[in-house]
């Protein structure tokens, strides 16, 4: 053994010495430039989404995000397989949820999750490394293929490699509308009979956001592009996973993971006392409110679970295998305290059950169960990885299965699962904190029917939504607008 392998570790005789692939290795360049199919549709895209994409999150993009997918399509024909068609199917399913909801946080995380969905499905990897890096592929496509995508934008603006006639006129039309923006713009602000003019021409037409909305244009091709990139030739991001040169032996990683079993089990079961004894155990303990015990310990107990799969990923990495004594001991141990790991979450669940039971449901009470409940899913992928010790699909299962908790997180509607729980409360205790329901987006207001006439009229006159065109349509706004009346907030509201 050499001088510079710590004791207890042993080198494998024939292990290679680590050499970290080129970036032309890891994700060459297409020979061909992009056809006439992924530059029209990058254009169409473009035009679209600076078109239909309304103030607010609804029918625009849902249309916008149709017309990117067909234009991307035809690039992977290439290497098309159920794991493209699985995120692509899931991407949308987070996308739909725009038609329905109007929550801006959940309709934020479901559009940041499709998007990351989106870029699963164009780039391969079973690797933790490439399932990390892979969000970073389409932004990073554009400096990688600027090579590939600058001959496109000539060829869709020039005529110096024998472009057809019709790039020039797209051409010219661009430049005659960046124009007419510009100038529009400054005659509509000098004199104010011009700009009724233009009003009563183009009511829809607000000069002030073409700019804006050229940007944006911009930047839908450029993805769109981007993704046609990735979809031609996809990063091979498993290349930088490094693999370990080492294993460690086996009273190194057996000694902390048992010494963790036996902390894991103690905590358990005290954790039993909570569990079944429930509010009883609270009030008899002496100075503990209910705040004070889920504050004190839900931040921890979510710490450990993530930490815990963090310490199963490394004895996975770095055990030996080689032995059936090994591979019984690897499965016994992390079994055993992914385990107590599940009871730990369930603690932590029970502690934000009885918080909420107290003091009632918000936003980030709601996420909180969320996200406990995807780690106790995670664990459990874990658990069956681990049963055959082979965990390359691991990877985009984790992903997959944080999008489907998202799509139930959707499907519960947080801000309506909130006032009905608060409208509850009230009947039974008369408390409730309207201001906080005003603060809910309109998915809440079919929930807080029941409140009295002028504590509902308060609550629904913050809840109407602004003007709406039909690039905003939505199926909540809509229903919002035909259950609350006109005079619904003609009462003073909240002390003012």
């Amino acid at each position: 053994m050499s001088a510079d392998v710590p004791s207890g570790w042993t080198v494998p005789a024939t292990a290679p010495r680590r050499v970290w692939p080129s970036l032309t290795a890891i994700w060459p360049v297409p020979q061909r430039i992009p056809d006439r199919r992924l530059i029209g549709g990058a254009a169409a895209s473009g035009v679209l989404a600076a078109t239909v994409v309304g103030a607010d999150p609804g029918l625009g993009i849902v249309l916008t995000v149709a017309a990117m997918t067909a234009a991307v399509w035809p690039s992977t024909a290439g290497h098309r397989s159920p794991r493209l068609l699985g995120f692509l199917a899931l991407g949308w399913l987070l996308v739909l949820p725009t038609l329905v909801l109007t929550a801006p946080w959940v309709i934020g995380l479901d559009l940041l999750a499709a998007l990351g969905s989106f870029a699963a499905a164009l780039v391969p990897g079973s690797t933790w490394v490439a399932v990390l890096v892979t969000p970073l592929a389409l932004p990073f496509a554009a400096v990688r293929g600027r090579s590939w995508i600058r001959p496109s934008l000539l060829r869709l603006f020039g005529r110096r490699a024998g472009y057809a006639p019709a790039s020039a006129w797209m051409f010219g039309l661009c430049a005659a509308a960046v124009g007419l923006t510009v100038f529009g713009a400054l005659f509509s602000s000098a004199d104010p009979a011009f700009h009724h003019l233009l009003d009563e021409a183009a009511p829809n037409v607000q000069l002030r956001l073409v700019p804006a909305r050229i940007c944006f244009a911009a930047v839908v091709a450029i993805g769109v592009l981007c993704s046609g990139f990735v979809a031609l030739s996809p990063p091979r991001l498993d290349a930088l996973h490094p693999r370990p040169s080492r294993t460690a032996a086996r009273q190194v990683w057996l000694t902390p993971v048992l010494a963790l079993v036996v902390l894991f089990t103690a905590f358990v079961i005290v954790q039993f006392t909570v569990l079944f004894a429930g509010n009883q155990h609270i009030l008899r303990t002496a100075g503990l409110t209910y705040a004070d015990y889920a504050h004190q310990g839900f931040g921890q107990l979510v710490a450990v679970t993530v930490l815990t799969l963090l310490v199963v990923g490394a004895v996975t990495r770095w055990a030996p295998k080689q032995t059936r004594v090994d591979r019984r001991l690897l499965r016994l141990t992390l079994g055993l305290l992914c385990l107590l790991t599940l009871v730990i979450v369930a603690s932590a669940l029970r502690r934000l059950q009885l918080y909420d039971a107290a003091y009632g449901l918000t936003r980030l009470r709601v996420f909180a169960v969320a996200f406990v409940g995807w780690t106790g899913a995670l664990l459990l992928l874990v658990l069956l990885a681990g049963l055959r010790l082979r965990g390359d699909w691991l990877p985009q299962a984790a992903v997959a299965s944080a999008g489907v908790a998202l799509l139930v997180l959707t499907a519960a509607n947080p801000d309506a699962l909130i006032a009905r729980t608060a409208v509850s409360r009230y009947e039974h205790t008369g408390q409730i904190d309207a201001e906080y329901l005003a603060g809910l987006s309109a998915d809440a207001a079919p929930a807080v029917r029941s409140l009295p006439a002028g504590m509902r009229g308060c609550v629904w006159m913050a809840m109407v939504p602004g003007p709406q065109d039909w690039r905003s349509w939505n199926l909540s706004r809509v229903r919002t607008e035909r259950l609350i009346p006109p005079a619904a907030g003609s009462a003073p509201c909240f002390g003012s």
